[in-house]
C-alpha cells in the first residue's frame, strides 16, 4: 500500500509533461511561467513578461550577449518601445518556431527579428508581408514599414499603392497614415489614380487628422494639418464642374489660389505654381489604339488641311502621343475637351521618333469624357486612305473613335493614339 501511495505522490497521474512533445513542454513552461529566471518590462505600461535565459540565449546571439557574461543585464529588463502582444508572439516563436502572423503584428515581429537577429522569423515575416499586400492593407503595411524603418518593404508597399492608386486611396488605412507617408504618396508622378481620388483622399485624411489631434474640423485646421500635401493635388487636371462643386466648397484653397486655377482652366499655358499640372501615370503600360482597320494607299496632298479625331476611353489614363503618316511635317496639334472646348494639351512638333509624335507633357484623359485630337497642316503633307475602326481594345482598356464610320474609306493622317495606362 505504501508503494502505491508513493507512486501517486510522485506525480505520474498529475504529470503535465507526460505525453507532450518538446515544443509543447516549452510552450507550457512559457505560458505557465514555470522556472522563469528573467523578466522583461514591456511597453509603455511596463507589463512584466517572464522568460527563460537558456531558451533566449540558444535562439539569439543578441540575447546571449545581453543575458550572459560579466555585463549581463539583471532580472528586470525594460523594453518600452515594444508592444506587449508583439513581444509575446515573438517569445512564442523563440520557444516553438511558430507564430500567428497578421497585417497588424507582422511588421513589429519583423522589427524584433532584426533587432535580436532571429533570421528564421525575419524570413517568415518578409514572405508574409510581400505576399499579403492588398488594396485594403497596403497603407497599413507602408505606415508600419515607415515606423519600423523597414526600407525595402516600404518600397514594395509604395509600388503597390502607386499601381493601384484609385482603390488604395479609398481604403480606411489611408486616413491612418502619418503626414510623411501622405506627402510621399500624393507628390509622386508614378501614382496611377485620378486627381479626383487624390483630392478626396487628402480631404478625408485632413478630417481624420483633426479628430486625432482633438481639433475642430474647420477649413483652417484641415489646411494646417495637410501642409504641403494640399499643394500636391493637381487641381488644374480636375474637371471644372468637379472643382466648382466639390473642391471650392471645402474652402481649403485661398481665393488667390482658386483664381489661378480658374485662369488655367481657360488658358492652360498659365502658371499654377506652387501646384503641379503635369499628369501623373508616368508609370504603367503603353497601349496603342489603332485608328485604321484596313489601309488602301498613301497619297500626297499639296495644300494645308485640318484633321480631327474624336475619341473617349473607358479608363482614366495619359495620352502620350500619336502615330502619323510617314512624310508628314509642318503641323500643330491640339487636344480639346469636346464638351467645354478647352484645350488640355498641344504640341507643334513634340518629340518625334519615326512616325511617333510624343507630347512634351502627357495629356491626362478622363474616362468616358469626349476629346478631340486636332492636327493642322500648314503645307503639303501625306495622308493615308483606308477603312477606319470605331473601337480599339487591349485587355480591359478600350478607346472608341466617335467620328469614324466603319466600312467607309477616309483620308487621314493620325494612324493611332498612344496611351499610358
Amino acid at each position: 500500500m505504501a508503494a502505491k501511495y508513493s507512486e501517486t505522490k510522485s506525480g505520474f497521474a498529475d504529470n503535465w509533461q507526460r505525453g507532450k512533445s518538446l515544443i509543447e513542454c516549452l510552450r507550457y513552461s512559457l505560458q505557465q511561467k514555470s522556472h522563469c529566471d528573467v523578466t522583461f518590462q514591456v511597453g509603455k505600461d511596463r507589463k512584466s513578461i517572464p522568460a527563460h535565459r537558456l531558451i533566449l540565449t540558444l535562439r539569439s546571439r543578441v540575447f546571449e550577449a545581453m543575458l550572459t557574461g560579466p555585463l549581463a543585464e539583471q532580472e528586470n529588463i525594460a523594453l518600452p518601445d515594444i508592444e506587449t502582444d508583439i513581444f509575446e508572439q515573438f517569445l512564442i516563436f523563440l520557444y516553438t518556431d511558430g507564430a500567428i502572423l497578421d497585417s497588424k503584428n507582422a511588421i513589429g515581429l519583423l522589427y524584433l527579428s532584426k533587432k535580436y537577429d532571429v533570421t528564421p522569423l525575419e524570413q517568415k515575416c518578409v514572405a508574409y508581408l510581400e505576399s499579403s499586400i492588398s488594396s485594403h492593407n497596403a497603407c497599413v503595411v507602408m505606415e508600419q514599414a515607415h515606423f519600423y524603418d523597414e526600407h525595402d518593404l516600404k518600397v514594395k508597399a509604395m509600388k503597390y499603392i502607386c499601381e493601384n492608386g484609385n482603390t488604395v486611396l479609398k481604403s480606411p488605412g489611408f486616413t491612418d497614415l502619418c503626414h510623411s507617408c501622405v506627402l510621399e504618396i500624393t507628390e509622386t508622378d508614378e501614382l496611377v489614380a485620378s486627381e479626383e481620388k487624390v483630392f478626396e483622399a487628402v480631404n478625408a485624411w485632413s478630417e481624420a487628422e483633426c479628430r486625432q489631434q482633438g481639433r475642430e474640423i474647420t477649413p483652417g485646421n484641415k489646411r494646417s494639418a495637410l501642409g504641403k500635401a494640399l499643394m500636391n493635388v493637381r487641381y488644374s487636371l480636375l474637371g471644372q464642374t468637379y472643382f466648382v462643386e466639390r473642391v471650392s466648397p471645402n474652402n481649403l484653397l485661398t481665393e488667390s489660389e482658386e483664381n489661378k486655377i480658374f485662369k488655367n482652366f481657360v488658358s492652360p499655358d498659365k502658371s499654377v505654381l506652387p501646384f503641379k499640372k503635369e499628369p501623373r501615370c508616368r508609370a504603367g503600360n503603353l497601349i496603342t489604339a489603332e485608328q485604321f482597320e484596313n489601309v488602301s494607299e498613301i497619297l500626297y496632298t499639296p495644300s494645308s488641311a485640318e484633321y480631327r479625331t474624336v475619341f473617349c476611353v473607358n479608363q482614366t489614363c495619359a495620352l502620350q502621343g500619336f502615330s502619323i503618316v510617314s512624310g508628314s511635317f509642318g503641323f500643330s496639334v491640339f487636344v480639346c475637351d469636346e464638351d467645354t472646348g478647352v484645350s488640355v494639351g498641344k504640341t507643334s512638333g513634340g518629340k518625334r521618333t519615326g512616325c511617333l509624335v510624343e507630347f512634351p507633357k502627357q495629356v491626362r484623359i478622363v474616362k468616358h469624357r469626349k476629346y478631340s485630337l486636332v492636327v493642322r497642316f500648314h503645307k503639303g503633307h501625306c495622308v493615308q486612305r483606308g477603312e477606319l475602326s470605331d473601337i480599339a481594345e487591349d485587355g480591359n482598356f478600350a478607346c472608341r473613335f466617335l467620328n469614324n464610320i466603319p466600312s467607309d474609306y477616309h483620308d487621314h493622317v493620325v494612324l493611332s493614339l498612344v496611351f499610358r495606362v
